[in-house]
């Protein structure tokens, strides 16, 4: 019988978040030098005397949180720069070796919370037009949040496969799954999942997953996950040819 079309201006909401974007990227600029300050003054303590069981313990725990901080304020840094527009720097590049590479980087920490790390490649796998650096960026936050969230559940198998126009690379586990109506939120900044299984390390900053939605955006892909409670997952990040 008709239509009703019912508009909102959002202009608003857009300004707001640019507004929040700016500050955000300011506070973290101004966070690293007391940050670097207090690191550099917490591991000179021990030079001044020794440090009973206590007292070291103590350091460990402040300089465990300038760690934190320091963490959230790079992928602070990093977000808001790949936000910004940042000039990619396209060269070809072959996805087979950087995920080898990435493999070889985590091999330790992935084996220190019981896991293995596979790569699985076509042997003419084509290569891609991609910034090096953040598809290595991207593809590096996918393996941590494996072996964060899913310790001691044996390979996780990181995969690139030809699809049409595209490259879609993956990285699956054997965890303990995310339930439906969190993977919706999955890419959301600062969203973290609850751990579901003992031993999994404490969440972190919240925006691992949130770089790598924008890593894939930024070079016409995307980021997505499949997953099943008590079936481990799969995150996805597609990256055209062109």
């Amino acid at each position: 019988m008709g239509r009703v079309a019912v508009l909102h201006d959002i202009t608003h909401l857009k300004e707001l978040d640019s507004l929040k974007s700016e500050f955000v990227s300011t506070v973290s600029h101004d966070l690293r030098d007391p940050l670097t300050v207090m690191r550099g003054y917490a591991t000179m303590l021990p030079m001044v005397g020794s440090l009973n069981e206590k007292q070291q313990l103590s350091v460990e725990k402040i300089l465990g949180g300038i760690d934190q901080m320091a963490n959230l304020v790079n992928d602070l840094l990093d977000l808001g720069r790949i936000e910004a527009g940042i000039e990619l720097a396209l060269t070809p590049l072959r996805l087979d070796e950087l995920l080898r590479a990435v493999a070889h980087t985590l091999t330790q920490p992935a084996q220190a919370r019981g896991l293995s790390l596979r790569v699985e490649t076509p042997a003419d796998l084509p290569a891609v037009q991609a910034d090096p650096a953040l598809i290595r960026q991207a593809v590096t936050n996918l393996v941590n949040n494996a072996i964060k969230y899913a310790p001691n559940s044996g390979p996780l198998i990181l995969k690139a496969v030809q699809e049409g126009q595209q490259v879609i690379i993956s990285v699956q586990d054997n965890g303990p799954g995310i339930p439906r109506q969190e993977q919706m939120r999955l890419f959301e900044k600062f969203y973290r999942v609850r751990p579901r299984t003992p031993g999994a390390a404490k969440a972190g900053t919240g925006l691992g997953l949130a770089i790598v939605k924008s890593i894939a955006e930024r070079h016409g892909g995307r980021a997505w996950c499949q997953s099943q409670v008590g079936k481990g997952s799969i995150f996805y990040l597609s990256l055209p040819l062109k």
